[in-house]
């Protein structure tokens, strides 16, 4: 089966949850024994040439088409859109007439079984699409409803100003996405609640909820380390959910307990943090590292990780990781939005800054409890998160959509 998989994002750096989830697309289709043809954008706000990732894409025999494209926001060009354009600027910045014409070059030179999008703001290209390809199924590999997040996200914003315009570009996204569902051949979902709410706006389109999954060989089993019991958290620093989350856990939780246990210390990994960010985490006793060499070894070195997301949608890749790793999480109920849990059991589910530090207290006085839950984070992951099963009924979907 020949497949054109079309990403926004250039995955193999593993910088993000968004990357990581298209990265394990890609290697277990080609485990499925797919062609698979790699379109994919390489912004340069987070560029990472493509020569630097040649063995893996050998490795999985891909046939990549890089796109470097400036999606970085512009203050002229926002508010140009504001007033001469119909579409969201969230959305509008990854219109690009070149990249329209490298599809144009794949489907008119190219033979393909299925088209997948990586994500919804590649549906600006949903009208080249059917026109070169008219009888060619195109699936939306959905990682989340974008246009919630901004929503979200203007609802915590305080800034009179950034709440008006993420408001805004949440409206003008809702509208646009919404109208795009039902113009899909099929839709995968990343949760079951995502299903449920695009089958509102897609009554003929056919679904495969296909939840993040790991292939379990990467994430061997760690054992636990509470010599020095730490904190961490991680995450793209340059994301304003992140950047929200992570203020509201230093001013309403850190500030609060940094000091009071003994040897406890807050490590922060992200990348691209902005100055006035790093100028707010220096306010306190924290290690800030920034974009770290190894996420996975990161990982390893600290037991419990915090999640104080406010806004978001999809699935927490980074949570999926972190439980398969073994490391208690912390999160809040947005955090932990369609991922298998139960409170206490495989996760700690904190709604505010009393419940963070109630939390952290009972693992910081009880290593039991801190091993009680590693063990059954790694066994949800192993039981409901696991590639080999999700991508053999991903295969049979596939397959009877091309009947």
């Amino acid at each position: 089966m020949n497949i054109l998989d079309i990403s926004i994002k250039n995955p193999f750096k593993l910088a993000d949850g968004g990357s990581i989830a298209t990265f394990y697309m890609l290697k277990n289709l080609a485990a499925l024994g797919y062609d698979v043809t790699f379109l994919m954008m390489n912004p340069l706000r987070h560029f990472s040439p493509i020569t630097d990732h040649q063995q893996i894409i050998d490795n999985l025999k891909l046939n990549v088409v890089e796109h470097k494209i400036d999606t970085n926001p512009k203050n002229l060009a926002a508010l140009r859109n504001l007033f001469f354009s119909n579409l969201s600027y969230i959305l509008e910045r990854f219109l690009d007439k070149e990249f329209d014409k490298k599809i144009i070059d794949l489907l008119s030179n190219n033979k393909y079984d299925i088209i997948m999008l990586e994500g919804s703001h590649l549906g600006l290209y949903l009208p080249t699409l059917k026109k070169y390809a008219p009888n060619t199924p195109i699936v939306l590999r959905s990682h989340n409803v974008e246009f919630e997040i901004w929503e979200r996200t203007a609802k915590n914003e305080s800034n009179i100003f950034k709440k008006f315009f993420y408001g805004y570009n949440a409206s003008r996204f809702k509208k646009w996405e919404t109208s795009t569902f039902s113009q899909y051949d099929a839709i995968l979902p990343i949760t079951n609640r995502d299903e449920k709410f695009i089958k509102q706006y897609s009554n003929n389109t056919k679904f495969h909820t296909l939840n993040f999954t790991l292939n379990l060989e990467d994430y061997p089993k760690q054992e636990l380390s509470l010599k020095n019991v730490s904190l961490a958290y991680m995450g793209a620093l340059d994301w304003i959910p992140n950047q929200e989350g992570l203020v509201w856990f230093l001013d309403k939780v850190w500030s609060r307990i940094e000091g009071y246990y003994e040897g406890l210390k807050f490590y922060i990994a992200g990348r691209n943090a902005p100055d006035w960010l790093i100028k707010k985490i220096k306010h306190y006793d924290v290690e800030f590292l920034g974009e770290v060499p190894d996420a996975k070894q990161f990982m390893t070195e600290h037991p419990i990780f915090v999640v104080p997301l406010m806004a978001g949608g999809g699935m927490r890749i980074k949570i999926i990781e972190q439980m398969a790793l073994g490391r208690v999480v912390i999160s809040t109920p947005i955090g932990a939005e369609g991922i298998e849990i139960a409170n206490m059991e495989n996760i700690i589910i904190a709604e505010t800054s009393d419940d963070f530090i109630k939390s952290i207290d009972y693992l910081f006085r009880n290593p039991d409890g801190i091993h009680y839950i590693s063990d059954n984070a790694r066994i949800t992951i192993e039981n409901l998160y696991n590639a080999e099963e999700a991508y053999q009924e991903l295969n049979l979907f596939f397959k009877k959509l091309l009947k």
